[in-house]
C-alpha cells in the first residue's frame, strides 16, 4: 500500500464507497478519482487490489443507530495489566448488546464505542466491560445521536438488511431477492443515503495494513477552544486525517496514517505544538474488532424487516 492507495480508502471512509447508487448522493468513481487528481481507471484498480488483498473486508450498510432506538454513544479506552487481559476484555465487549465497534491497540491498550438510550445506560455497559476484566477505564467522550427526518418503511430495513454485509451488491441481485425492480432499490437506497438514515462504508481488516500504519491521537483541549483545535490540526495533517471524532467532552480523536511507527509518535510531537492543545496521546492500531455475528443491531434490523408482511412493489 502506498499513499494514493490510502487517499482512496480515506475519501471511501468518510464519504461511502460510490455503489450501489452511481447517480444518488454517493459519489461515483469519476467524482472520487477528480477529487484526488486521479485518473477513474487507477482509483478502479487500486481500489479493487485493496479489495483482494483483504485490506477492505466489505462493505457494510449502517444504519442510523437512533432509529433503533439509540440516543447517544461513548467511547472510552481501556488499560489492562497484560496483553491476555486485553484480549479477555475485547472478547467479553464483543458479546455485549450496544457495542458498536472497538479498536484494538499495540500494547494493552483498546477503546469501545457503546450506542444506547442514553449517556448513562453507555457507560454502564462500559463499565460491565472494565469490571469483567479489572480494566481502568478511561472516558474519551459522549456524540448524541440525532434522529434523520426521513421516514424508513420495512422496505427500506429489507433492503438495508440485504445490504448490511454485502453493501456493494447490485441493484438488480437485491431486486431480484426482495421481489422489487432494480429502480426501486436504487430510488429508496438514495433516499436513506441523503437523508443520513443509513451509510455504506468500508470495513477494513488492519492487520492487513502492509507498508502503512494506522494510528490515532487523543488530542485534550480546553472546552471552549475544541471546534478551533480541531480545525488546526486538520491543516496541520491534511490528507493524513482519515476520521475525527468531536464529541460532547473529551479528548478530540484523531484518526491518521503514516509509512512508520515512527510517524505516529512523531504526529504526537506536531499536535501538541498545535495552539491550544494541552496533551496527545498516540496509538497504533492493530485491528477493528465488530461485534459478534450475528449482532444485536442486525437483531433489530430483522425485526423491524419483518413488521410489514406486504412489500410494496413499483
Amino acid at each position: 500500500m502506498d499513499e494514493r492507495d490510502i487517499r482512496i480508502f480515506c475519501a471511501l471512509a468518510i464519504t461511502g464507497p460510490p455503489e450501489p447508487v452511481p447517480t444518488g448522493p454517493v459519489r461515483g468513481l469519476g467524482a472520487l478519482a477528480r477529487d484526488l487528481g486521479l485518473d477513474e481507471k487507477t482509483v478502479r484498480v487500486r481500489l479493487r487490489r485493496l479489495e483482494g488483498e483483504g485490506f477492505i473486508k466489505y462493505y457494510q450498510a449502517a444504519p442510523n443507530l437512533s432509529l433503533l432506538g439509540e440516543g447517544a454513544e461513548l467511547t472510552c479506552r481501556f488499560e489492562s495489566i497484560n496483553v491476555a487481559t486485553k484480549l479477555e476484555g475485547l472478547a467479553f465487549a464483543r458479546q455485549q448488546t450496544g457495542m458498536v465497534e472497538a479498536l484494538d491497540f499495540l500494547g494493552t491498550t483498546f477503546a469501545v464505542t457503546v450506542a444506547a438510550a442514553d449517556e448513562a445506560a453507555a457507560a454502564a455497559v462500559q463499565q460491565r466491560i472494565a469490571r469483567h476484566a479489572e480494566l481502568t477505564r478511561f472516558e474519551q467522550g459522549t456524540r448524541l445521536l440525532p434522529r434523520p427526518d426521513v421516514p424508513v418503511s420495512a422496505l427500506d430495513w429489507r433492503i438495508i438488511e440485504r445490504l448490511r454485509y454485502d453493501g456493494h451488491a447490485p441493484a438488480e441481485e437485491v431486486a431480484r431477492t426482495l421481489g422489487i425492480t432494480p429502480r426501486m432499490v436504487r430510488y429508496r437506497l438514495s433516499k436513506l443515503v441523503r437523508g443520513h438514515a443509513v451509510e455504506i462504508r468500508p470495513v477494513i481488516d488492519a492487520r492487513k495494513q502492509t507498508g502503512v500504519v494506522l494510528f490515532r491521537l487523543a488530542v485534550r483541549t480546553e472546552e471552549r477552544s475544541r471546534s478551533e483545535v480541531l480545525a488546526r490540526l486538520r491543516r496541520t495533517f491534511g490528507e493524513r486525517v482519515w476520521a475525527a471524532r468531536l464529541s460532547l467532552a473529551g479528548p478530540i480523536l484523531l484518526d491518521l496514517f503514516g509509512f512508520s511507527l515512527a510517524d505516529s509518535e512523531d504526529a504526537a510531537v506536531r499536535a501538541l505544538a498545535v495552539p491550544g492543545v494541552q496533551s496527545c496521546t498516540s496509538l497504533v492500531l492493530k485491528e477493528v474488532v465488530e461485534p459478534d455475528h450475528p449482532s444485536w443491531v442486525d437483531r433489530r434490523i430483522a425485526e423491524l424487516a419483518v413488521r410489514s408482511d406486504r412489500v410494496p412493489r413499483r
